[in-house]
């Protein structure tokens, strides 16, 4: 195997912290009006106008056309600016986005690690998959707009008005101010630059049009998008051979594995790649290849990385791991999160789902260490239509999706790969900056990464944040107490919920909703019911009555308007106005 076959051992956590977040769990009640039509284009769009022209199509060139490679640092540069031009509204608007996906990005890599081994690994880019799943939308009628509107996280009123829903364009535009704030984070004081380049394929069959609007409106996600047509029904081999050389030959950048063949009856594929690449000041490459233990018998020689100096650390006996917290820039960390023995990777895996994992930072602190890890360089690729289908949504994208604002013809998706470089290699140049290199000694902890392990890359920033959230909702597992007329409670016990009321139109009068161990069960279906079978869930609620019980206490709450957000093992309820009683 190569010596960068630790990409294929490390099994990859990469979250929103891509985007410089606030953390997994930390979800807002959305003032969802900042993402949606405004009133003005609502009446814009009812008032019929003859002489509206219809949208101007284009028939994409072949893909053997000479096209110019893509210049990643001029990527970046535009990333910055929209970052630099921020204004209040659109950080509320990157809140409620990072919040979304956040919770996207936990339910598809969940998902996605089910169905890879340990050796293989998995690495996933929230941002490149809710902005797959937003560019369709932003391509969709009803009823394919609403249900991934629903799916995205954001289902609309009861009444389905124009002003509840989603103005795709808002939504594109405000992921590249996400990955902005992530690149301007780099550059500056001597840190190295942090890349985050995206780039788009859209493979048609020979003669298909698509619709400049849609084309265009993609560009805030992506750049660089590169519609081509190619014959992908006679030899669907040959097809996905030449597509993996178009891709490679204009980013330049090796993906593993790539697109092996393609739906011969497809007429569309849409194709998102990401590069990320990140430094770690102070550390330096050890001399030849060190050994990577892939399970207590095998191992793999890889290329290692080392420093010592004083690192942020923290071990828990309890949970089985540690973690580690390596700077990348001034606020960009690579958190490492290291099982103690190989054999729970899973266990501690599946932690990480079930509690805020981003809170462990709270428990770091200095502790001087000779720190040895993989040099990080991650390829990986996924079809989303094969999540959507574990996610019991075969037909989300699949032949009775209607992609109106896409394309005037009768599309037919076929595969909707995400593929992803993720890079972190050494920088030989000043110390890292939270980190005073020290010699060598007896009192530094050696804490050497050589079996499989999971990271994530965050904002620290977005941590900072915090406090401000959890002053909504006490802390404590029971204590339930309202907070003047807003009422933010969370806790981990298991929770059985009974509804009185309605919630998105069903379940019926005295419905029941059992909320235990991560998960969400309903006894009826609702609208929301298609995110009910993974632990992070957001369920409106309409005028309702609600009564749980947690421990030995009851409890009711009769609310006028509420959002309901599940993740992981902490449920949170926020209502607004609410009369809270305990009952007998």
């Amino acid at each position: 195997m190569s010596p960068a076959g630790v990409s294929l051992w490390a099994t990859v956590l990469c979250l929103s912290a891509w985007a410089g977040l606030p953390a997994a769990d930390r979800v807002y009640i959305h003032p969802f009006h900042l993402l949606a039509y405004s009133k003005s284009s609502c009446d814009a769009l009812k008032e019929p106008n003859a002489e509206t022209p219809q949208d101007p199509t284009f028939t994409p060139v072949p893909i053997q056309a000479k096209t110019s490679p893509v210049d990643e640092e001029a990527l970046r540069e535009q990333l910055v600016l929209a970052a630099q031009k921020l204004k209040d509204e659109d950080r509320k608007r990157v809140a409620m986005v990072g919040g979304l996906l956040n919770v996207m990005g936990f339910r598809m890599y969940k998902t996605l690690s089910e169905t890879q081994t340990t050796a293989g690994g998995a690495v996933l880019s929230p941002t490149a998959l809710f902005g797959t799943l937003a560019s369709f939308y932003l391509g969709a009628l009803d009823p394919t707009a609403n249900s991934l509107q629903v799916f995205l996280g954001v289902p609309g009123d009861e009444e389905q008005s124009c002003t509840s829903r989603l103005d795709g364009h808002k939504v594109l535009s405000t992921l590249q101010t996400i990955q902005g704030l992530l690149a301007l984070q780099g550059g500056a004081g001597g840190q190295p630059r942090l890349l985050l380049s995206t780039v788009l394929g859209l493979f048609t069959a020979p003669g298909l049009s698509l619709k400049q609007p849609f084309v265009q409106g993609l560009a805030p996600f992506a750049p660089v998008t590169l519609p081509r047509s190619l014959d992908l029904s006679t030899d669907p081999e040959l097809a996905a051979e030449k597509i993996n050389r178009f891709m490679q030959a204009v980013t330049g950048w090796k993906m593993s594995s790539p697109l092996t063949g393609v739906s011969p009856d497809s007429t569309l594929l849409f194709n998102a790649y990401v590069h990320f690449q990140g430094q770690m000041k102070g550390f330096s490459l050890l001399p030849g290849l060190q050994e990577f233990w892939v399970d207590n018998t095998t191992s793999v020689s890889v290329p290692m990385l080392s420093s010592t100096g004083t690192f942020q650390y923290w071990s828990d006996a309890q949970s089985n791991l540690s973690v580690t917290r390596v700077p990348l820039s001034e606020n960009v960390n690579l958190l490492l999160i290291q099982p103690h023995c190989a054999s729970a990777l899973r266990e501690v895996e599946a932690l990480t789902f079930q509690h805020d994992f981003l809170r462990w930072t709270k428990n770091l602190s200095p502790r001087a260490i000779r720190l040895t890890l993989p040099q990080l360089v991650l390829r990986g690729s996924y079809d989303l239509q094969d999540l959507l289908a574990q996610a019991k949504l075969p037909g989300l994208l699949g032949p009775k999706a209607n992609l109106g604002k896409i394309s005037d013809a009768d599309l037919r998706v076929g595969q909707v790969l995400n593929s992803v470089l993720f890079e972190v290699k050494a920088d030989k140049g000043a110390q890292p900056p939270e980190s005073v290199q020290q010699p060598a000694g007896p009192e530094a902890l050696d804490v050497t990464l050589n079996r499989p392990f999971l990271f994530a890359v965050y904002d620290q920033e977005s941590t900072d944040a915090a406090p401000a959230w959890a002053r909504a909702a006490p802390h404590s597992h029971t204590n339930l107490s309202p907070l003047s007329s807003t009422c933010a409670w969370s806790w981990r016990e298991p929770l059985s919920l009974v509804s009185t009321g309605r919630v998105q139109e069903q379940p019926a009068r005295g419905s029941h909703v059992s909320l235990g161990s991560g998960e969400l069960r309903t006894s009826t279906r609702h609208r929301t019911a298609v995110l009910g079978q993974f632990a992070q869930t957001n369920v409106f609620v309409k005028p309702i009555t609600v009564s749980f019980s947690v421990g030995n206490r009851n409890w009711a709450l009769k609310l006028k308007h509420a959002f309901l957000a599940v993740l992981g093992l902490m449920w949170r309820i926020e209502c607004e106005p609410v009369t809270c009683v305990q009952s007998p």
